[in-house]
This record gives structure tokens, sequence and C-alpha cells, in this order.
């Protein structure tokens, strides 16, 4: 029966490089783990705070509203969006005679810009370590091959020295070999449904920013004059 102590005393047989590539592999799948509970975390935290964003965006009806719930969310993730269209709006914007700010109706445009801008910094930010998870779930099923090819022809060299073909001979060093296959598959099936998983939340976050952006453009249109 196959169990711990027998692959365990396969990986102690195995030479340099057959050790070296579970090594390689198994650090792959140390880091992807740690990288996707910290994205998970991550876009967790970030999910509640855009939509909170949202709403409350929901309920400007003016540049002042806006001024006003940037400095709510300063410390989110939506922040970053709503300070750069504060920014230019600060610069752009104007009193009217009863005190309230307007802008430009040529100045839209710009803010617009600036917004748009601000999206695509953000999605580079929400897509970083993105390519750990799909680099892990590609190389590692050819580390893995690698590893299996290398041990096959260790264990080949091993039976010429032997001079010896039965099963008893040639059945530990193909075993030895194919372990290698294993951690491969072991690495890269999970790393690709995390790459699959983050890369849908990054969607449905990019999705929450257009949402977010789409309604300060709409606020700022109506404001402008």
């Amino acid at each position: 029966m196959f169990s711990g102590n027998y692959l365990f005393t396969l990986i102690r047989q195995s030479d340099a490089m057959s050790i070296f590539v579970l090594l390689s592999l198994l650090i792959m799948s140390i880091l992807s783990w740690t990288l996707f509970i910290y994205k998970w975390l991550l876009q967790r935290r970030r999910q509640k705070q855009f939509q909170e964003s949202i709403e409350a965006m929901r309920q400007c009806d003016t540049v002042d509203h806006i001024m006003q719930y940037a400095v709510q969310f300063h410390a989110t993730a939506p922040g970053f969006i709503i300070a750069r269209g504060v920014h230019v709006l600060r610069s752009v914007a104007e009193h009217d005679a009863t005190g309230k700010l307007i802008v430009r109706k040529e100045d839209v445009a710009a803010v617009a810009d600036i917004l748009e801008q601000a999206l695509h910094e953000a999605m580079l930010q929400e897509e970083h370590y993105l390519p750990v998870f799909s680099v892990s779930a590609t190389v590692a099923p050819l580390i893995g091959l690698f590893g299996t090819v290398w041990g096959l022809i260790h264990s080949f060299m091993r039976i010429s020295q032997q001079q010896s073909a039965d099963i008893v001979t040639v059945a530990p060093g193909i075993a030895e070999a194919l372990v290698a296959t294993l951690t491969g598959l072991i690495v890269a099936i999970p790393a690709l449904f995390m790459y699959s998983y983050i890369t849908s939340k990054v969607r449905f976050a990019e999705n929450q920013m257009i949402a977010l952006i789409d309604r300060m453009n709409w606020v700022i249109s109506r404001s402008a004059q």
C-alpha cells in the first residue's frame, strides 16, 4: 500500500537533481498559496469598500457632495480613484453665485480622462501577482516532467550498473521518477484554480470601479455649466 513513509523513502533515495526539482515545486506551491490567501483577504476587504463607496456616491448630487465623501473614503481602495478626481476638481471647479461648486463643460472631459487613468492604475494594482499563479499552473507540470525524465534516466543507469531488469529492481526507480510528475500536478492544479478565482475577482473589482467612475462622471456632468 502506498504510504507517506514510502513516499519519504523514495524522496530520500533521490539524487541531487530530483531533490532540487521537488524543492523548486515546493517553493512554488508555498508562494502560490501565500499569495492566494493574501489576495483573497485583500479582495474581500476591497469589495466591501467599493460597495460602500458606490452606495455613498449614489447619494451624491453635486460636486460638493463628492468633496465631502472623498474625505470619508480617503484610506480605502476606492479612495485612490475618488482622490484623483477630487484633485482635478479642486483645480477646475468654481463657486457660483450661491456658493455651490460647479464645473465648466469644457473641463468635464478632462476630469473623465483623469478618472480613466486612475482606473488603469488601480487595475495594475489589482492584477499584481496574477502572473505568479499562471506561471505556476503552466510551469509546474513541465518541471515535474523534467524531474520524471531525469529520474528515469537515473533509474536506467542504475539498472545498467546492476545488470538486472526484474520488477524489484525497476519499480523503485520508476516510482521515484514519477513522484516529480505527481508533485508538479499537485502544484499546478490548485494554481490554475487560484488564477481563475482571483481573475474573476479582479474583473468584478473592475466593474465596481467603472460603476464608481460612471457615477462620479454623471454627477460632474450634471453640475457642469
